[in-house]
C-alpha cells in the first residue's frame, strides 16, 4: 500500500548559543542520555518507533530535545539530526545542515506553545552554525503555524511517497519558495 503526502519544508536560521534563553526543555546528544531518560523517551514515542529513530538517526552528532513535566513524564520530544543521516531519504537537506525531525507533543499539552518554544530553543542551541530544515504535512495546520511562529520560512513543497511501515520510497519537490 502506497500513500503520497505533501509536506511544506521550512528553514529556521541558527541564532547561535544564548544561555539566557534556553526554553523549558533539555537538549542532549543521543550518546549522553542516561537509562532513565531513554526509557521515558521510548515510552513516550512507543518502543517500536523509538528503536527505529534510535537506530536510524541516533548516535554521534545527533541530539534529542525533550521536555519533562513535573510528574516526570515526557511532554515533548524532537530529534536534531545531521545531514549525514538524512541525505539518503531527504534530498532537500543541504550537506552542512541539521534537520529537526520526529517532533511530538503529548496530546494533553498541545496548544500551550511548547512546540514553537522548543524550536526557538533549538535555534539558539548552537548545534548548527547554518540553520535547520524542518518539515510538516501540509494538512497539519498547528505544526505549520508553530514552525512559522518560531521564525520558519517556507523554502519548498515536496511529496514524500511512503510504503508499508512508513518507510520512504521517494521524495520529490513540487515547488520552491512561497
Amino acid at each position: 500500500m502506497r500513500e503520497n503526502n505533501e509536506y511544506l519544508v521550512y528553514w529556521l536560521n541558527s541564532e547561535g548559543y544564548n544561555q539566557k534563553d534556553e526554553g523549558i526543555g533539555i537538549i542532549k546528544e543521543f550518546e549522553n542520555l542516561n537509562c532513565t531518560e531513554k526509557l521515558k523517551i521510548a515510552k513516550f514515542y512507543n518502543i517500536a518507533r523509538y528503536l527505529y529513530l534510535f537506530f536510524s538517526y541516533g548516535g554521534r552528532r545527533s541530539f534529542i530535545d525533550f521536555v519533562e513535566g513535573n510528574d516526570g513524564k515526557i511532554e515533548f520530544c524532537a530529534l536534531i539530526v545531521p545531514y549525514s543521516k538524512m541525505a539518503k531519504r531527504y534530498p532537500f537537506v543541504g550537506n552542512s545542515e541539521y534537520s529537526i525531525i520526529a517532533c511530538l507533543t503529548d496530546k494533553k499539552y498541545r496548544g500551550r506553545g511548547i512546540y514553537s518554544n522548543q524550536l526557538e530553543m533549538i535555534k539558539k542551541s548552537g548545534i548548527s552554525k547554518n540553520g535547520y530544515v524542518i518539515w510538516a504535512s501540509r494538512d497539519n495546520i498547528y505544526s505549520n503555524n508553530g514552525i512559522i511562529k518560531a521564525g520558519g520560512n517556507k523554502i519548498q513543497e515536496v511529496v514524500i511517497e511512503r510504503k508499508l511501515l512508513g518507510l520512504i520510497v521517494r521524495c520529490k519537490a513540487i515547488s520552491t519558495g512561497d
